[in-house]
């Protein structure tokens, strides 16, 4: 009689499932998948690490320390899994114009009107009319900038309401006076900008007698155009033809 071959060994961890090694929410089980069966096969994991760890302590000491080290750990493995995992509210339109591009249920008429560009950054008059209700009228201007210097194209939106766009003149047109004032001066690092809801941003800063003005789009990952202080001028006159169009 032939000797039978030996039983292989079974995983390290209890449950016949090996563990699933897809990302956690991206997994065959659905978003939870780290849920339930996630947090059996870890509490299974380190259940035979607890098992392997005090076998090797000899001290009751140790023990103590390593049986309050796994207990911290396992504490904040499942706050994270649950903190990751708790939906997160979407994020509000920061401006009139962005609360009526995101309506449903209703048949709008959108005009848009290019204002001109700087290279990677453009300009464009925005019109939003309700179809059927022609009073109904929503307009400002959307900026966007792209960023050509990264190995993939990423570019950020933003847009500008009627009242922010007045001030951004205004600010334009002082920080290009004050830019004029300090160019003469040997100044430490100074910038000065001006942002809007929308998340768009322009200013220059002056590192010694240095100046550079700049223009972005967007906050975490924003995406930004370098300019000569004289550029902004450019920027204002493309805003204020925004401003004609806005008020026709």
């Amino acid at each position: 009689m032939s000797e039978r071959s030996p039983r292989p060994a079974p995983p390290l961890y209890c449950h016949k499932k090996p563990l699933n090694t897809a990302p956690l929410f991206l997994g065959e089980y659905g978003p939870l998948n780290i849920g339930l069966l996630g947090l059996f096969d870890l509490g299974s994991l380190l259940c035979y690490i607890i098992r392997r760890g005090l076998g090797k302590i000899k001290s009751e000491e140790g023990r103590q320390k390593m049986k309050r080290l796994v207990f911290v750990s396992v504490f904040l493995i499942c706050t994270s899994i649950i903190l990751a995992q708790v939906e997160q509210k979407p994020k509000e339109p920061s401006t009139k114009l962005e609360s009526v591009l995101i309506t449903r249920g209703s048949l709008l008429i959108k005009e848009f009107i290019s204002l001109g560009d700087l290279g990677n950054a453009s300009f464009d008059t925005v019109i939003i009319r309700d179809a059927n209700n022609s009073s109904i009228r929503t307009a400002g201007i959307k900026a966007e900038v792209t960023d050509l210097s990264r190995s993939i194209r990423d570019s950020n939106t933003s847009f500008l309401d009627q009242d922010e766009i007045e001030s951004l003149v205004n600010s334009i047109s002082f920080m290009v006076e004050l830019a004029n004032k300090w160019k003469a001066e040997n100044k430490r690092y100074t910038e000065v900008v001006f942002s809007t809801k929308g998340e768009f941003s322009a200013g220059f800063y002056q590192d010694g007698n240095k100046q550079t003005a700049f223009i972005s789009c967007g906050s975490i990952g924003k995406t930004t155009k370098f300019l000569k202080v004289e550029d902004l001028n450019k920027v204002k006159s493309m805003l204020e033809r925004g401003l004609t169009e806005i008020k026709k």
